[in-house]
C-alpha cells in the first residue's frame, strides 16, 4: 500500500509573480508625479497583494482515510480542506506544461482543486490513495505519455551513474 501520513508542498513559481509585479511598478512614479490621490492608494494596495502572492505555499498531506489540503502565507494556514473519499467525485491527472504533472480533483460540492507544482512523489501518492479508496481516476494520454519518457530519462540517468 501506499506510504501514510506523508506532507507535500509547493510553491508558485516566483519568476511569474515578479515579472506581474515589475509591470505593475513601471506605471508606479508617473502617478507619484501627478498626483493621483486615492487611486494611488489603492495601486500601492494591489501591488502589496500581488507580491504577497510570491509568499504562498501549497501543501497537500495524504493519509489513510483523507487528503488534506491546505494555502498557506508566510507559514500561517489561510485555506484549509479536509476530502475523505466520499467528498470526492473524481481524480484527473493531467499533464501541465511541458514536464509537469498533475491532479485535478473533482468535488461532490464546490470547486475543483488543482495539484500543479507538486513531485513525482506527491502525484504518485494522489494516484495510490485514488486506488486504494476505489475512486475514479483517469490519466489523461498526455499524461501517460509523460510517465513513460519520465521513466525512460531516470534509466538513463541510472545507467550513466552506475557506470
Amino acid at each position: 500500500m501506499g506510504e501514510k501520513n506523508t506532507t507535500y508542498s509547493a510553491k508558485p513559481q516566483k519568476w511569474t509573480f515578479a515579472l506581474i509585479f515589475f509591470f505593475a511598478v513601471l506605471p508606479l512614479p508617473y502617478m507619484m508625479q501627478n498626483q493621483a490621490g486615492p487611486a494611488l492608494w489603492v495601486y500601492i494596495v494591489l501591488l502589496s497583494g500581488i507580491l504577497l502572492l510570491g509568499f504562498l505555499r501549497f501543501e497537500i498531506k495524504v493519509e489513510s482515510g483523507a487528503l488534506h489540503y491546505s494555502i498557506q502565507l508566510f507559514s500561517k494556514s489561510i485555506y484549509q480542506l479536509s476530502l475523505p473519499p466520499e467528498k470526492i467525485k473524481r481524480m484527473l491527472f493531467c499533464r501541465f506544461g511541458w514536464t509537469s504533472k498533475g491532479v485535478v480533483i473533482g468535488l461532490q460540492k464546490g470547486f475543483s482543486i488543482r495539484l500543479v507544482r507538486f513531485s513525482d512523489a506527491a502525484i504518485q501518492a494522489v494516484y495510490i490513495f485514488a486506488c486504494e479508496h476505489e475512486l475514479s481516476a483517469h490519466k489523461t494520454d498526455e499524461y501517460v505519455s509523460l510517465e513513460k519518457s519520465t521513466a525512460k530519462a531516470k534509466e538513463r540517468h541510472e545507467k550513466r551513474v552506475g557506470k
